[in-house]
């Protein structure tokens, strides 16, 4: 059975136009989610892949409360899903890899329609080790057309990719490639440009063999317009995310070792990316990236096997609505969390959609929970029909400014040697095996 565990629902907190809900997954890890729509009619479409018997990539839409409205699996190689975006027509826009003609780890992106069949999908056949990481939606001012802008890597070359694609039919619009950056690991679209970060190694840049995160901004024709490298001279730092909210640009990501080892950093700059704030948390993460929700300055990840989250502003002077939750027993049973989405839903009430896996009802089951807005949250409580869920303030971060971090700009000009930017002699290829999506049983 495809969801084992759903319907964890309690209406005393934020009510019908906000209900709380859990559902987790028999055999399905979610990698993203995007959310889709206001009020009741208001719908979220997950993309990830099986977790037993091969994995294999997923589309799974739920409604408002929770409840699986279809669930498709991509019946050809597609290994698995890592990004979703959704349109107004609410179509899912699905990128990840697939293993296609015997070749493991190709990039792929794929659009489904409104009941989740495929219309359109491609791989790119000359990457033979690689994979799409992020997808955003971007609109074309001169010709209304929309476009699909992805991002990813290439491990055979040790480059990053960048690729947009006509999203009516799938033509492949523009592709570059970036020489001194091996992994571009976010994107977001603003209504005049995109913003790229990325991790790489910049031992050409600075002189050293750890790991920054450079943030890029591009206009609508791909030109590189900023960039700036943000160095910790005591931590090699981990997988970004990228946020475009408010007239601000927002990261998170964390230190893998050094001096800040497992701590989130956040990162908050204008449009021109200069003079930026950066903060570190307290807490500690165990397993998982840090993430950020669209619409509010939201911050989700896993510590100690609990979920955490969290809000701040936009001068990151403090985190406010913080919240854990765990499975079954505190420190054990959540072993990641993949992503976090908020939206208003047109009446003032906001949700916070969190994903991840779970060990607590076995082996690798996903999990999609749905809080209400912030400041309904209870301090504490156990909830589900066995008393499953529980919602805990025992474990707040706090927010520091770091000693050790650097943000500096690149010395020589970003469209050249600072920041390789070629076109590559990538090509696409419609995939062979996976002419239909298939409904899981």
């Amino acid at each position: 059975m495809f969801a084992a565990k759903q319907g964890f629902y309690t209406t005393s907190l934020g009510g019908s136009q906000s209900p709380f809900w859990v559902c987790v997954f028999d055999d399905f890890v979610p990698e993203d989610i995007d959310i889709n729509g206001t009020s009741q009619s208001q719908f979220s479409l997950l993309a990830g892949r099986t977790s037993s018997g091969g994995n294999k990539g997923c589309v799974v839409r739920l409604d408002n409360y929770g409840n699986v409205v279809y669930q498709k699996q991509l019946t050809g190689a597609v290994s698995v899903l890592n990004g979703i975006k959704t349109d107004s027509s609410g179509f899912g826009h699905v990128i990840g890899e697939t293993d296609e003609d015997g070749i493991t780890d190709r990039p792929y992106i794929a659009v489904t329609d409104a009941s989740g069949d495929l219309v359109w999908e491609k791989y790119i056949s000359d990457v033979t080790s690689g994979t799409f990481n992020d997808i955003a939606i971007q609109q074309d001012s001169s010709t209304g057309d929309y476009y699909n802008i992805v991002v990813g890597r290439s491990n055979s070359t040790s480059t990053s990719q960048f690729m947009s694609f006509k999203q009516s039919d799938g033509t492949l619009a523009n592709q570059q490639k970036y020489g001194l950056i091996q992994i571009l690991y976010s994107v977001t679209a603003r209504a005049d440009g995109l913003f790229l970060n990325t991790s790489f190694n910049a031992g050409l840049e600075t002189g050293s063999a750890t790991d920054d995160v450079s943030i890029v901004s591009m206009d609508d024709t791909y030109s590189v317009v900023n960039q700036i490298l943000i160095s910790d001279s005591t931590s090699n730092l981990g997988r970004p995310s990228v946020l475009w909210t408010g007239g601000q640009v927002f990261i998170a990501t964390r230190a893998a070792s050094g001096t800040y080892a497992s701590k989130p950093y956040l990162l908050a700059t204008g449009a021109s990316l200069g003079s930026p704030t950066i903060k570190v948390l307290s807490g500690t993460i165990t397993s998982s990236g840090m993430f950020l929700s669209n619409q509010y300055v939201m911050a989700a990840t896993q510590t100690n096997n609990t979920v955490w989250f969290g809000q701040t502003g936009a001068a990151l002077g403090s985190i406010s609505n913080q919240r854990n939750f765990y499975f079954g027993s505190p420190g054990t049973d959540v072993t990641s969390v993949n992503g976090i989405a908020k939206i208003n839903d047109g009446t003032g009430t906001a949700g916070i959609y969190i994903i991840g896996q779970t060990d607590y009802y076995g082996a690798s089951k996903g999990y999609v929970a749905r809080l209400p807005q912030n400041f309904s949250i209870p301090g504490t409580g156990t909830y589900g029909t066995s008393g499953e869920i529980h919602l805990t303030t025992t474990s707040y971060m706090s927010i520091s400014t770091p000693s050790t971090i650097s943000v500096t700009t690149p010395s020589v000009s970003p469209s050249t040697t600072g920041f390789t930017d070629t076109t590559s002699t990538l090509t696409q290829t419609a995939g062979t095996d996976t002419t239909t999506l298939t409904q899981i049983k």
